[in-house]
């Protein structure tokens, strides 16, 4: 009887999993998260013993389950209920990682008016020092290369709330140190405590402003021996009524009552500034495809480039210098690049979490003078974004 039981259960169980994957594939869950929908993985000798067929088959299937984002939706409010109460706010958990696309989970604090993510120190940290610093082997010694570590905004709260995560500072000066002595590091830190008092982090989603992102670019304008362009240069723009990507695992009904505003600056006024995207497909074929350095009928954080691509080639006709710099990135990379591309030639993003050409051979078609590793820094304690580097290169 026990054994027919089972026999019937893991019929059901088969034929629910059976009836999902008939729906069809739901486009709203990757748009949330900002990405596109996973396809099936190729299977071959080398990708079934290296585990990469099961890796791959297992995004498959959470990607083309039907109605997967009602389900997060679901799960994410009764995350919102359970969520731990305490004097500074809540603490909620998300199944999901929010800036580097692996797979991993994130502790939240919400409050009445923001949300943010709260770091953890992490032993991946120090397999991320290794990959730079194997990137600093292998790159040509004619090539600048640099480290950029972002911090985040719960990091210059006031310490009630700055208090209940490990501290960012400590964790980038511990990876900054351990560099290989030819990286370059770029100290964002104290240039955006220098502006706390100014709108340089969202409220609702992980990423920074534009401003925050051009108190950036100036301090790798320091680092690198640039001049930063004056952002007073630009016409601006603004996204009203913005709710970001955070909100939806706070589900705090009052952050509504306080949305984000998106101010983004039009930094090619001219037009100069072209971009052309690649990417590998689902049948691992290069492509081609036309892009936009700003998406205008996008109302949210993908105004930059209408979100995340696996390469981007901006070329601008305006600068002269002939130089060129890569940027290998993750998504604060974004609203970051339309400032600096005023001082290249070439602004080469490559997105390692998708794109999966090996990077020498980028670097032996343009030729870079600078190389940048830009990442906010969390990627720095998520176990697989320093897999996704280890990959390209």
């Amino acid at each position: 009887m026990k054994h027919k039981f089972i026999i019937i259960l893991f019929a059901v169980i088969t034929a629910a999993a059976a009836w999902l994957l008939t729906l069809p594939a739901d486009q709203k869950s990757a748009e949330n998260e900002n990405r596109v929908l996973a396809t099936m993985a190729p299977l071959n000798r080398e990708t079934a013993f290296s585990g990469k067929f099961a890796e791959g088959f297992d995004d498959y299937l959470s990607d083309n389950i039907g109605y997967r984002s009602a389900f997060t939706d679901f799960t994410e409010w009764l995350n919102s209920v359970k969520g731990l109460k305490s004097p500074v706010g809540k603490i909620v958990f998300a199944n999901s990682d929010h800036g580097t696309g692996t797979a991993q989970g994130a502790n939240l604090l919400v409050t009445e008016d923001r949300v943010c993510e709260i770091f953890a120190d992490s032993d991946a940290e120090q397999s991320y020092i290794s990959v730079i610093n194997r990137y600093a082997e292998k790159l040509d010694a004619d090539i600048n290369l640099y480290s950029m570590l972002i911090p985040t905004q719960l990091e210059f709260m006031e310490p009630i709330y700055a208090n209940l995560q490990d501290s960012e500072k400590n964790a980038i000066n511990r990876i900054y140190s351990s560099l290989d002595p030819r990286v370059k590091t770029v100290n964002v830190y104290d240039k955006i405590a220098e502006h706390t008092d100014e709108y340089i982090y969202f409220r609702t989603d992980h990423h920074w402003t534009p401003l925050g992102a051009y108190y950036g670019y100036q301090a790798f304008a320091e680092a690198a021996g640039l001049t930063p362009i004056s952002k007073d240069l630009f016409q601006t723009y603004d996204i009203n009524n913005f709710l970001g990507y955070l909100y939806r695992f706070a589900q705090e009904p009052k952050l509504e009552q306080n949305p984000d505003t998106i101010t983004w600056y039009d930094t090619d006024p001219s037009g100069a500034i072209s971009v052309s995207m690649r990417a590998i497909d689902e049948t691992g074929n290069l492509i081609f495809y036309p892009g936009s350095l700003f998406v205008r009928d996008k109302s949210d954080y993908g105004i930059f480039f209408g979100g995340d691509h696996q390469f981007i080639l901006l070329e601008n006709s305006a600068e002269t210098s002939g130089r060129t710099l890569v940027v290998i990135k993750d998504s604060y990379a974004n609203a970051f690049v339309p400032w600096v591309v005023n001082n290249y030639s070439r602004v080469i993003m490559i997105d390692p979490r998708g794109y999966k050409v090996n990077l020498q051979s980028v670097i032996d078609e343009f030729r870079p003078d600078d190389f940048m590793i830009l990442d906010y820094v969390f990627a720095t304690a998520m176990d697989g974004f320093d897999d996704a580097l280890n990959e390209l290169y």
